[in-house]
């Protein structure tokens, strides 16, 4: 067998993974659970900036501030 080197990488029946199949299809099935005015409202959400009452900050590595977003805010 005259296989060149990096051959056992490629993909062929031995080595193919038998869900990635299932995954692909999967993803080509998914309808969205939110209707276009739900996501429409969450991106607005989304995109919005936080105020400072929001951000909280800590001393971090030589003496500089550290920005971080709390999570019982």
């Amino acid at each position: 067998m005259d296989d060149s080197v990096g051959d056992q990488h490629k993909e062929n029946a031995a080595t193919a993974n038998p869900f990635e199949e299932a995954r692909r299809e999967e993803k080509k099935q998914h309808i969205s659970e939110y209707t276009a005015q739900e996501i429409a409202t969450l991106q607005s959400r989304l995109d919005k900036q936080l105020g400072p009452e929001y951000i909280s900050s800590r001393p971090g590595a030589a003496g500089q501030k550290v920005h971080y977003l709390p999570a019982e805010k």
